[in-house]
């Protein structure tokens, strides 16, 4: 731990304000705060002053401002003219940076409208995949149901066939009756 030597009455000390015009040490009753009050000054402790260095500053006079040449003056008015001389070259980058946002963002408003009609042509594709889909299981339906009529109408030609009755040693004739060309089989 440092010590130092308090600026108000010599004596040694280990810890107490520090003053940051006379960058002296004091002790806290010497100089007339309370160790409290001065950690309560927080950031303000980088410009805290002695009572000493209070009442010199306070009774000085404020200083004026220092009377310049003409010539010092318009000198430092160059220095200045040429120090801001690059700030025109960025003006008018800024101008164009503003004419390439504004670009921007009319390209990004038509690449958005134009997202905006794809969302809308899948949302129109999607209901028209249900539909498609609805039908599907429609036509499957469909091809059941034929599927079933065609083997119940195969099995009604077959049972149909079954009961045919066929007969022999019948000459065959053009006959436009069969009643008249076979009155003997009785029927």
């Amino acid at each position: 731990m440092d010590t130092y030597n308090c600026g108000a009455c010599g004596e040694l000390l280990s810890e107490g304000p520090h003053c940051t015009v006379c960058n002296q040490e004091l002790h806290f009753h010497c100089d007339g705060i309370t160790e409290a009050g001065y950690r309560k000054l927080g950031d303000r402790k980088s410009t805290w002053r002695c009572i000493k260095c209070k009442q010199t500053h306070s009774i000085q006079p404020p200083l004026s401002p220092r009377i310049e040449s003409d010539a010092l003056i318009l000198k430092e008015i160059r220095a200045l003219s040429d120090k801001l001389a690059p700030l025109e070259c960025l003006k008018d980058e800024v101008i164009a940076l503003r004419s390439e946002f504004a670009d921007l963002k009319s390209s990004l408003n038509n690449t958005n409208l134009a997202l905006k009609e794809f969302n809308d042509k899948i949302k129109d594709f999607e209901q028209r995949l249900v539909q498609v889909e609805k039908v599907q299981k429609h036509a499957n339906l469909i091809q059941t149901r034929l599927e079933k009529l065609e083997q119940e109408s195969n099995s009604v030609e077959q049972w149909s066939r079954m009961n045919n009755v066929e007969i022999k040693g019948v000459p065959q004739t053009r006959v436009k009756t069969c009643s008249k060309s076979y009155p003997k089989l009785g029927l």
